[in-house]
């Protein structure tokens, strides 16, 4: 009957939101690398099994909750004007740089991996015009290590960082991977 399958994509719905917001609260208090699925069940009042009906890990859910970050971040960087990606960037780390310290500091092979497929190109790039190769993959995949740990040392001092230095950092960095992404960086 279609108004149980509504009624039932509504939990679903409900479910996954307070998983994430379970998530993002207890990031505001500790390392990503600290927190169980019993952690973020607890928080969320979610039983372990439909934690798992729904993701298969910590990391997983992670990652889920960083798409629309991820989307947003891809349609700017694919825009023609830099400013406003830049100007969302620094906004998103003024308002989220202790979660994030959270979740950079003592990352694991698994958090790595996550970050750089979050920072690597994608599809929706090369549908804008960004090379796709295995070298330029290579390339991305590294920067996106360099961008994270510039990210955290940049997070860690944001107190002491003046926003004129925190917003050409920023700048800098993303137009590097946009000379890269789209050939016009010298080979």
């Amino acid at each position: 009957m279609p108004g149980n399958f509504k009624r039932e994509d509504l939990r679903i719905l409900k479910t996954q939101k307070a998983l994430f917001t379970a998530l993002e609260t207890l990031l505001r208090r500790t390392h990503f690398s600290k927190i169980t699925v019993y952690d973020i069940c607890t928080e969320a009042l979610v039983s372990r099994t439909a934690f798992y009906a729904h993701f298969s890990d910590k990391y997983d859910l992670l990652e889920q909750s960083m798409q629309p970050l991820h989307h947003k971040l891809m349609s700017l960087f694919c825009a023609e004007d830099g400013a406003e990606l830049e100007d969302y960037t620094y906004r998103l780390l003024r308002a989220h740089a202790a979660l994030l310290i959270n979740v950079l500091e003592d990352a694991d092979r698994d958090m790595l991996m996550l970050l750089f497929r979050f920072f690597s190109p994608t599809p929706e790039l090369w549908r804008h015009g960004g090379r796709q190769d295995k070298e330029q993959a290579v390339i991305i995949s590294f920067l996106g290590g360099g961008l994270v740990n510039c990210l955290l040392a940049q997070l860690r001092a944001l107190r002491s960082t003046d926003e004129a230095a925190l917003r050409n950092n920023i700048s800098c960095a993303y137009r590097l991977v946009h000379d890269i992404l789209f050939q016009n960086a010298v080979r």
